[in-house]
């Protein structure tokens, strides 16, 4: 097991990214780069998370570019009515979770799936707190709005994970 692959280390480190790429925006980005590039560097398994980080990560910003071009979030450095460069690289970020911090999760499908709907939800009412994002629909249409996203987009994202695991087995072996 890489060091990227222990609980804490990829836990704390998700959450340094989170809090960097919402106070710092698109100024954290290359920083995010870097500690991802860290984090393959020192997995045991870089291919298969490459291939997690980069699809997960891309389902997410694309949930979030819908509900960006339908009027749910608007961002101060909104181009192309897209989400900014930062939020995809908080999605690769969070996708380097999957296999590691909250693998367990995946084992408890329902769990996954209040806990994704909740804390999910959560953090775009902190974030837009903090100023990274407008929640046009106020916090709580926005939150009731994202809970069952969330309460979808995690456990799929787990199944991903797991499905390109066995296709990478698969594959190789």
């Amino acid at each position: 097991m890489g060091w990227s692959e222990r609980f804490w280390v990829n836990a704390i480190g998700f959450q340094a990214v989170w809090w960097g790429s919402i106070l710092l925006g698109d100024t954290a980005a290359f920083a995010v780069l870097a500690l991802l590039a860290l984090h393959f560097a020192c997995h045991s398994q870089p291919m298969v998370e490459a291939r997690v980080v980069i699809a997960s990560g891309v389902v997410g910003f694309s949930v979030d570019s819908f509900l960006t071009i339908a009027g749910v979030f608007t961002f101060p450095s909104l181009l192309l009515s897209l989400p900014p460069i930062w939020l995809l690289f908080l999605w690769f970020a969070f996708s380097a979770t999957l296999r590691n911090s909250l693998s367990v999760l995946r084992k408890y499908r329902v769990l996954a799936s209040v806990l994704g709907a909740v804390a999910g939800a959560s953090t775009y009412i902190a974030a837009a707190k903090l100023g990274a994002v407008e929640l046009s629909f106020g916090y709580l249409a926005t939150f009731l709005l994202l809970l069952p996203v969330w309460a979808v987009l995690f456990p799929c994202l787990l199944i991903l994970t797991e499905k390109l695991e066995e296709s990478y087995v698969s594959h190789h072996h």
